[in-house]
C-alpha cells in the first residue's frame, strides 16, 4: 500500500475534482519518459512526495545521479531503456496509469548535431509510446512541447494555442509533428494533454547551464561579462517549480480539461527580452560587462499568452525570474558544482 499525501491546495477544485484527486493519488502510478533530467529529475521527487508510485524510463544520456536521491524509495522504480525500443516500453507502460513523457532530444542545438535521433526519438518513439499507451489502457498522457513552436511572430501581438505554428528549427518541427500527432490520438478511457512550456529556468538534480538565465547567471559569477545576441528578441520563461506545480494540477484535473487540449504553460509577467534579463542579472551581479551584438543564428521570437491555462486551472506562476537568479547564483557560489564545464550539464 502505497503511503498517501494530499495537498491542501484545491487550485478552485470541483468536488469531483477533489475526489477525482484522491483517486488518482491513492495507489495511481505514474511513468516519467526521460525522468533523470533536467525537468524529469525535479517531477520524479515531487510526484513521489504527493504519495504516487512513480516508474522512471530513461537511456541516462547525461547521467544518472539525479535519481541518486530516490533510489531505494519504496514507491520508484527504474528502467534503464530506449524509448525507440518497443520492449523497453511495453516493460515501462506495464502497471502505469498515467504518462508524463519528457524524453526527447531537447534544444535547437542538440537537434542539430543529432538530426537522426531527433526525428526518431521526439517523433516517431512518440507515436509508438501513444499506440502502446493506449493497448495499455493508459488514462491521461502529458506531452511536454515548446513555446518555440511559435517560431518567429510580430513581436505586438500575443500568441494563444490557436496561433498558427512557425517551427523554425528540426527540434521545434518534430514537436510540432508529434503534437499533431498526439491530439489526433484522444478515444474513450485515453485523454491526451499537450503543454507548450515556455523557457525554463531553476535548479535542478540534473542542472543545465545552456538555458539561458541559468547561463547568463553562471557566466556573469564566473566571468563578470555577459555577451548577448539579439538582445531585443522575446521569450517566455518559467521556473522549473512551476513547471512541476502545473504538472500536479494537470494529474488530476477533470478529463474534460486535460483531454485533447493545448496550454501555453508560464505567466503573463514572464516574457522578457534578452536584454532585459541581463539588466536584472546585472542588479544581482554588479560589475559585470555586458557586450551586445545585434545579430545572432537564434531567431525565435514570440510573446505567448497564458489567458487559457489561468482561466481553466488558475496557474499562475509563483517564482520569478529575480527568484531564479538568486537561486543560480547561490549554486554557484557556494560551490555546489565544481566543474561547470562538464558536458553533463549541456544537452550539446
Amino acid at each position: 500500500m502505497c503511503a498517501q499525501k494530499h495537498s491542501s491546495n484545491t487550485y478552485g477544485q470541483t468536488s469531483e475534482e477533489v475526489n477525482l484527486e484522491k483517486s488518482v493519488r491513492d495507489e495511481k502510478c505514474i511513468l516519467i519518459t526521460g525522468g533523470a533530467g533536467y525537468v524529469g529529475s525535479i517531477l520524479t521527487s515531487e510526484l513521489l512526495s504527493e504519495g504516487y508510485r512513480v516508474k522512471v524510463i530513461d537511456n541516462l544520456m547525461h547521467g544518472g545521479e539525479s535519481l541518486l536521491s530516490v533510489l531505494g524509495h519504496e514507491r520508484f522504480e527504474f528502467i534503464r531503456g530506449d524509448i525507440r525500443n518497443e520492449k523497453d516500453l511495453l516493460t515501462a507502460l506495464s502497471g502505469a496509469d498515467m504518462v508524463i513523457h519528457l524524453a526527447a532530444i531537447v534544444g535547437d542545438p542538440a537537434s542539430k548535431k543529432m538530426p537522426k535521433e531527433t526525428k526518431e526519438i521526439n517523433l516517431e518513439a512518440t507515436k509508438m509510446l501513444v499506440e502502446l499507451s493506449k493497448q495499455k489502457g493508459i488514462k491521461r498522457l502529458l506531452f511536454f512541447s515548446t513555446c518555440s513552436n511559435y517560431g518567429t511572430s510580430d513581436s505586438d501581438k500575443l500568441s494563444n494555442e490557436n496561433t498558427p505554428l512557425n517551427p523554425i528549427s528540426l527540434y521545434a518541427e518534430t514537436k510540432v509533428a508529434a503534437e499533431k500527432y498526439i491530439l489526433s490520438s484522444v478515444a474513450t478511457g485515453f485523454a491526451p494533454c499537450v503543454f507548450r512550456v515556455s523557457t525554463i529556468f531553476g535548479t535542478s538534480p540534473r542542472m543545465r547551464f545552456d538555458l539561458t538565465i541559468n547561463q547568463f547567471v553562471l557566466e556573469a559569477m564566473r566571468d563578470r561579462k555577459l555577451i548577448i545576441f539579439a538582445p531585443n528578441l522575446w521569450r517566455p520563461y518559467i521556473h522549473i517549480r512551476d513547471v512541476a506545480r502545473m504538472v500536479n494540477i494537470a494529474l488530476i484535473a477533470s478529463e474534460e480539461k486535460v483531454s485533447g487540449e493545448v496550454y501555453n504553460v508560464g505567466g503573463k509577467s514572464m516574457s522578457y527580452t534578452k536584454k532585459a534579463i541581463s539588466e536584472l542579472i546585472l542588479k544581482n551581479i554588479p560589475h559585470t560587462e555586458i557586450k551586445v551584438v545585434d545579430k545572432g543564428t537564434d531567431l525565435r521570437n514570440y510573446r505567448v499568452s497564458f489567458e487559457k491555462v489561468a482561466k481553466t486551472f488558475a496557474f499562475f506562476p509563483q517564482r520569478t525570474v529575480g527568484d531564479g537568479i538568486i537561486e543560480v547564483m547561490s549554486l554557484v557560489q557556494n560551490e555546489l558544482i565544481i566543474d561547470y564545464t562538464n558536458e553533463k550539464y549541456y544537452n550539446v
